[in-house]
C-alpha cells in the first residue's frame, strides 16, 4: 500500500512539473538565464533558449518507467528455464514489449514536436491546448506503467531477504534511479527493487497491463504544422 502511494505521489509531482512547463512559468530548478520572456497580447510568458537541452528533463520520468517495464517484460518473456510461466503469458509479455516500443517511439517523436513548436510559439493558446491534451493522455500511460512496476516489485531488496528466499527466486533487480533491469543478485542493495519469480503475481500483472494499455490513437492526434 505504501509503495503504491509512493508511486502515485511521484506522478502528482511530475504532473505539477509538466503543468509549470506548459504555462511557461519558470520552474524553481531552472536557471533564469536559460529562459527568455516573450510579450503576448495581454500577458508575458517564458520560453527556453535551448529547448533541445530541456526536452530530456521532461521525458526523464516516463523514459525511466518505460525502461523498467520493458526490461522486466523482456526477462519474463525470455525466462525459458521456468515451466511455471505459460507459453501464452510469455507470448503476451513479448507482444507487450513490442507494443510499448512502438508506442514509445511515436510518443517521443510527437511530444518533442509539440514541445519545440510550443516553445517556438509560446503565445499560441491553441497549440498549448493540444500539447496539454497530449501530455494528459501520455501521463495516463505513465501511471499504468508505474502501477505495473509497483505490482511486480518488492522493496525488500537486501542480501538477507534474498538469501532466505533463495537466489534462484529472483527474476530481476531494478535500479529505479537509472531505469535499469538485470538478473544479477550481486547488484542487490537496499535502494533497489527486486522482482521475485512469483509467477502467479507476474501473470496477473502482465494480463492487467495488456488489457488496460491502449496505444496512442494517431488518427486523433493533430500534428503541429
Amino acid at each position: 500500500m505504501n509503495k503504491t502511494l509512493y508511486w502515485l505521489l511521484g506522478i502528482v509531482f511530475i504532473l505539477g512539473l509538466i503543468y509549470l512547463i506548459i504555462v511557461r512559468i519558470i520552474p524553481s530548478g531552472t536557471k533564469s538565464d536559460s529562459m527568455e520572456a516573450v510579450s503576448c497580447t495581454n500577458k508575458t510568458v517564458y520560453r527556453y533558449k535551448n529547448p533541445e537541452d530541456m526536452f530530456p528533463v521532461i521525458t526523464r520520468d516516463y523514459s525511466t518507467n518505460f525502461q523498467i517495464a520493458t526490461g522486466v517484460l523482456n526477462k519474463l518473456a525470455g525466462d525459458t528455464g521456468n515451466s511455471t510461466v505459460s507459453v501464452g503469458v510469455k507470448s503476451e509479455a513479448q507482444q507487450l514489449v513490442e507494443t510499448l516500443n512502438q508506442d514509445n517511439i511515436f510518443f517521443q517523436n510527437s511530444l518533442k514536436a509539440y514541445f519545440l513548436e510550443s516553445n517556438n510559439d509560446p503565445c499560441n493558446d491553441s497549440l498549448k491546448y493540444l500539447y496539454t491534451s497530449f501530455i494528459k493522455e501520455m501521463t495516463d500511460k505513465q501511471i499504468q506503467l508505474k502501477q505495473f512496476i509497483a505490482q511486480i516489485t518488492s522493496s525488500d531488496a537486501n542480501t538477507e531477504k534474498v538469501t532466505d528466499t533463495g537466489k534462484n527466486k529472483v527474476l530481476a533487480v531494478v535500479d529505479t534511479s537509472k531505469g535499469k533491469v538485470d538478473t544479477s543478485v550481486h547488484n542487490i542493495s537496499p535502494n533497489r527493487l527486486i522482482v521475485l519469480k512469483d509467477y502467479q503475481k507476474l501473470n496477473s500483472a502482465v494480463n492487467t497491463l495488456s488489457n488496460k494499455y491502449k496505444v496512442l490513437n494517431r488518427n486523433n492526434l493533430v500534428r503541429p504544422q
